[in-house]
């Protein structure tokens, strides 16, 4: 066959006529043409120009713009042949011995025919004669046609960088890729065609690459280098000018994981280690600071020569993706979506060492392919006190890489960013108390900027380690998902997921409410088993041991991915027996071991500490704790990445699989540990000493495993003091609870004593926040010793406060406000602004309480004159925004005594304070006093609409500790409103949640409004039982107006009992009126009325039943009362 193509070389020339597309000259008709070849097209007018592409695929057409359609595989070959010759002939026979080489001769020249009458009409369409054939020859005019082959095989021979960009340009790809003729011939020749191409083209982009990386044209190498790895990703020196160029970049992560991406293409393909060149470049790298810019030394030419010595074999590759196609089709689909702006949420759970992390891998790589945005987060077991922190990691990768993103958020969501990434707060702390709701509403603008331009794919990884706010955040993410070009990855341990009840809720909210795609991996298959160990030794070129060893993996290995792989690794090493044929933790340990017992010294010496540290962490946080200098350090570091030990995660480093880590962990004794702990306490100071805050949780932890009390418990502290910030209450008494036990290991001073009472006072305020007053109360309690042991004034004040706060809560408001004004008498005296005003408001709640309403004013007003204007957002230490409690307080106060128009107006005031400020939690406390008073009012469609808004932030929010009394108000409104059955469900709701938690202070209250609803029921027995129980707390505490309301209800039971006892009833209802008008209560007196009037009628008593009737239709005139009440109209 090819000697059929030399024999060409001696045909003479052939000259087309000009009238058709194709000319055949049967005089003319030899074996093919000579060197000297040509063919000319006629004067005249210029002909169509053929343009045929066949770099990276088959295309051909003709000006201006006419596509040529040839429906067979061959009919399109026979065009490339010709194309990749133009002006030189082929023989016929030579043709037919590519195309048709299993034919007989006759049917070979037949198929020919065929295919030159099919190329003749689709040519004639175009009216190009760019074909010609003589006799037996066949040939395309080169005045005619235009071949991208051609241009690039000329391009290519030049030295100019343009020329060579042209070059590069026209090779989008192999010879005819794509196009398949089933003949060993054409097959055999096109192979040899497509490499030399390929060859060429490398020749090319390599030279281009030199010309690009002397002249500092970035961007353009980088894409150069990438195609050249494309198409021989084993070239190290191109590997070494990436990193060069992405350090020049200041891409220095990417730089770090080129290297790692050589060293596994090298390990995996040659099972040969890196060359010194390239593992001394890495190390520079890694001891040049962050922020650099400039390029390593190192050589700044491409050369594709590759000189190796004996090498060492490979000790450590990334695996294929094995036995998981169906979840990969799921993921392919899942991001296909999201690029669509149809978000997903994908959750990936299965065992340890399943390969979960591995699957993630294979997605963000498709979706760098698609030119999505990765940003990934991971939960750590060592930091589950540290609020939002795998969101926190995942936020600043995206950061990193689109910085700009913050300034797309508008302006009033970024104090609520800098609660999460204090980095950018400008310098300004948040006015409001911190709302989760709101935080959430800010990562998810944030969320929305990083995917304006390009998808997002959010990965958290391992959240069975999670804390509380990730987890709720994950799920506020997911729900509002769809519509966001955004993909959430969620990885989690599923043996884990009994142990956090919470992760479960999640998962089940999602599966509900969110678009989400749920993978469980289990255990590979024994094939799949045995494609993974072959891929991973294929270096192995002895049949009969590989077969052993497949053998051997299987059997130590399970179908466990990552037991697979260490196994691998350790029977390469001749470490067989040491995983022996025990449980699966043993295995591993044993196989681990293997491998990290083979490392240098100082190399053992850095896996240990960092195992200890117990997550990623920073070169120079390794190199100080191990007390390296750079050129060892390096060294180190090094190694254990090209041994896969270590992987980079951005700049960062952390170990190859969590499995790792804790097996290297487990060998060590404590002695050990407590003391590389304490190293890495002190190393983290040193590193990162001027940005101490964003290391607060791990210097926590190993100040507190390292036994360095006194730290822990400042760092403790601290940390819980920045998760109360962020609303994140559970993490903070976790940490105020760690710290205490840290500060009981300390002896006794007045440092220690001072940051004990500092300490507890706030684990009372966080316990409050969650409902928990019982831990609440006991951290008062303990905090009373140390404070009266200081002698110091303001924190004993402070502790009376809080102390008396939790006596109010518990229904105990009389012996709250001795408490409340000896710390306000404090404050006086110390000139102490927030103590003074938090007391005031304090004692205006409880003087309300126990119906001390002028006294409840003065304190609410107060408060209000005091935080007015620039302090409206001062949080004084408390949970939530005291102006809008003052304003709340008085808006209740003012409804009870019938002074509307004033109550919606302070009402209206305090919503409006609330959401100017942006604080859901105080929202909803001030929307639930504006609603009570449309409901005194008797405006119940006003109120219901009011409280409904409420309820729902409640639910939206997440904000438990007031959902209990808007369920109250809200079911009270429903009583009144007719919907009885609704509202006594909601009421016995909030009252069995009150109960539970502790919260008494509204007893009596919700049980007068479960009477009044059993009344309208016509369940006067039940009415009587919570009316009586309801006077009872009342008069037990001193709450005179709370009574006056239960006495007014007992009265509506009396005089609907038969036999009728009005002297009985008329008495409740007197008393009541008595209490009623002694405080103003006149909407209370309003009803007394109207329950006398009704129990005179029945008894027949007309005259002073109309009297009655007359006062409660006055008091509703003058007060502004819709209607007169009738809510205990006669049966």
């Amino acid at each position: 066959m090819l000697a059929s193509l030399e024999s060409a070389n001696d045909s003479s020339r052939i000259h087309p006529c000009d009238t058709r597309a194709c000319v055949t000259h049967p005089s003319r008709r030899r074996h093919g043409p000579g060197p000297g070849f040509a063919i000319f097209a006629p004067r005249g007018l210029p002909m169509p120009r053929l343009k045929i592409s066949l770099l990276g695929g088959f295309r051909a057409g003709c000006e201006p713009g006419h596509r040529i359609t040839l429906p067979r595989k061959k009919g399109q070959a026979l065009l490339a042949l010709l194309a990749l010759r133009p002006g030189q002939g082929y023989p016929r026979d030579a043709i037919t011995a590519l195309l048709w080489s299993d034919s007989g001769d006759e049917q070979a020249r037949h198929s020919l025919r065929q295919e030159l009458h099919e190329l003749r009409r689709a040519l004639a369409r175009t009216k190009t004669r760019a074909l010609v054939v003589d006799g037996q020859q066949v040939a395309l005019d080169a005045a005619l046609v235009e071949v991208d082959v051609v241009t690039f095989e000329r391009l290519a021979a030049e030295t100019s960088p343009d020329a060579l960009k042209r070059a590069a340009d026209l090779y989008q790809g192999d010879l005819l890729l794509g196009i398949t003729v089933p003949e060993t011939a054409f097959e055999e020749h096109l192979r040899n065609e497509r490499e030399r191409l390929r060859q060429r083209a490398i020749s090319v982009l390599t030279r281009l690459l030199e010309h690009q990386t002397r002249g500092r044209l970035l961007d353009p190498a980088m894409e150069t280098a990438s195609r050249l790895l494309a198409m021989d990703p084993l070239q190290e020196a191109v590997h070494r000018a990436l990193m060069q160029l992405f350090v020049a970049h200041g891409r220095r992560a990417a730089a770090l994981r080129q290297y790692q991406t050589c060293v596994e293409l090298l390990q995996r393909e040659l099972g040969v280690e890196p060359e010194a060149a390239t593992r001394r470049l890495y190390q520079d790298i890694l001891t040049a600071p962050p922020t650099t810019s400039k390029m390593p030394a190192a050589a700044q030419t491409v050369s594709r020569t590759r000189q190796r010595g004996p090498a060492a074999k490979a000790d450590r590759f990334d695996a294929p993706l094995v036995g998981r196609q169906a979840e990969l089709t799921k993921l392919h689909e899942a991001l296909d979506d999201t690029c669509a702006r149809q978000g997903h949420v994908v959750t990936i759970l299965g065992e340890a060492g399943v390969g979960k992390t591995r699957l993630v891998t294979e997605l963000t790589s498709l979706a760098d392919s698609r030119d999505a945005r990765t940003i990934v987060g991971r939960a750590y077991e060592t930091a589950q006190v540290l609020a939002f922190g795998p969101w926190v990691d995942a936020l600043r990768a995206g950061l990193a890489t689109a910085p700009d993103a913050v300034a797309a958020v508008d302006a009033k969501w970024r104090p609520e960013l800098a609660r999460v990434l204090p980095e950018f707060r400008g310098g300004a702390a948040p006015l409001a108390p911190a709302n989760p709701a709101h935080i959430f509403e800010a990562i998810g603008r944030l969320i929305d900027a990083l995917a304006t331009r390009q998808p997002l794919v959010i990965v958290l990884e391992d959240l069975h380690w999670a804390d509380e706010l990730t987890l709720r955040l994950a799920a506020h993410v997911g729900r509002h998902i769809d519509r966001r070009p955004v993909l959430l990855v969620l990885t989690a341990r599923e043996e884990q997921l009994g142990d956090v009840p919470l992760l479960g809720v999640t998962l089940n909210e999602l599966r509900e409410h969110a678009p989400l795609v749920a993978l469980t991996l289990s255990s590979l298959s024994r094939d799949d088993t045995t494609a993974l160990s072959r891929s991973l030794t294929r270096s192995e070129p002895d049949k009969v041991a590989l077969a052993r060893l497949e053998e051997r993996v299987w059997q130590i290995s399970a179908g466990n991915p990552l037991l697979v792989l260490e196994t691998v690794r350790a029977l390469r090493e001749g470490a067989a027996d040491a995983a022996g044929r025990g449980s699966l933790p043993t295995r591993v340990r044993a196989l681990v071991m293997s491998r990290i017992e083979r490392l240098s010294e100082p190399a053992r010496r850095v896996v240990s500490i960092a195992s200890v540290i117990g997550r990623e962490c920073d070169f120079r946080l390794l190199q100080q704790c191990a007390g390296f200098d750079d050129r060892i350090a390096a060294e180190v570091v090094e190694e254990l990445v090209r041994r896969r030990v270590f992987h980079g995660v951005g700049e960062r480093l952390d170990f190859a699989h969590d499995r790792i880590r804790e097996v290297v962990q487990a060998e060590l004794v404590p002695a050990q540990v407590k003391s590389m702990h304490r190293l890495i306490a002190t190393s983290i100071e040193s590193v990162y000493g001027g940005e101490l805050e964003q290391h607060y949780a791990p210097l926590a932890a190993h100040a507190r495993e390292g036994e360095l009390w006194d730290r822990a418990a400042t760092y403790l502290f601290e940390v819980g003091k920045r998760a109360a910030d962020r609303s994140a209450h559970r993490e903070a008494v976790a940490a105020f609870e760690q710290a205490l036990i840290a500060l009981g290991h300390l002896p006794e001073s007045r440092p220690t004593l001072e940051l004990g009472v500092d300490i507890r006072l706030s684990l009372h305020t966080s316990s409050y926040a969650l409902g928990e007053l019982d831990r609440s109360f006991r951290a008062l309690g303990e905090a009373e010793t140390p404070a009266r042991k200081l002698g110091d004034p303001r924190r004993a004040a402070l502790l009376a406060s809080q102390t008396g706060q939790y006596l109010w809560v518990t229904g105990r408001a009389r012996e709250a406000l001795p408490l409340f004004e000896h710390a306000a008498d404090v404050a006086k005296s110390l000139g102490d602004f927030a103590l003074l005003t938090s007391a005031a408001l304090y004692i205006g709640s409880a003087r309300f309480c126990v119906g001390d309403f002028a006294e409840s004013e003065d304190h609410f007003r107060r408060v209000i004159d005091a935080l007015g204007g620039a302090a409206a957002g001062e949080k004084l230490g408390l949970h939530g925004l005291p102006l809008v409690f003052a304003e709340s307080g008085l808006t209740a106060l003012l409804a009870e005594q019938g002074r509307f128009q004033e109550a919606q107006a302070h009402g209206a005031s305090s919503v409006r304070a609330a959401e100017a400020l942006n604080h859901d939690y105080t929202l909803v406390f001030a929307l639930r006093t504006f609603g009570h008073a449309y409901t005194v009012q008797g405006r119940l469609a006003d109120a219901v609409v009011v409280l409904e808004r409420a309820m729902a932030l409640c639910r939206d929010a997440s904000i438990g500790s007031l959902a209990p009394n808007i369920m109250a108000s809200l079911g009270y409104a429903y009583v009144l409103a007719g919907r009885c059955r609704e509202g006594i469900e909601l009421l016995e709701q909030a009252r069995a949640t009150l109960e539970a938690w502790g919260h008494r202070v509204w007893d009596g209250v919700v049980l007068s409004q479960l009477a009044e609803g059993w009344i309208l029921s016509a369940q006067i027995e039940r009415a009587r039982d919570c009316a009586s129980r309801a006077r009872s707390l009342a008069g037990d505490r001193g709450e005179r107006a709370f009574e006056a309301a239960a006495l007014r209800l007992l009265g509506a039971v009396a005089s609907r009992t038969t036999p009728l006892d009005v002297a009985a009833a008329g008495a409740l209802y007197q008393e009541a009126l008595s209490l009623a008008q002694a405080r103003t209560m006149r909407p209370l007196v309003a009803h007394c009325h109207a329950g006398l009037a009704q129990l005179y009628a029945r008894a027949g008593d007309r005259a002073r039943a109309e009297d009655h009737r007359r006062a409660a239709l006055a008091i509703c005139g003058e007060i502004g009362m819709d209607s007169p009440p009738d809510l205990v109209s006669p049966q």
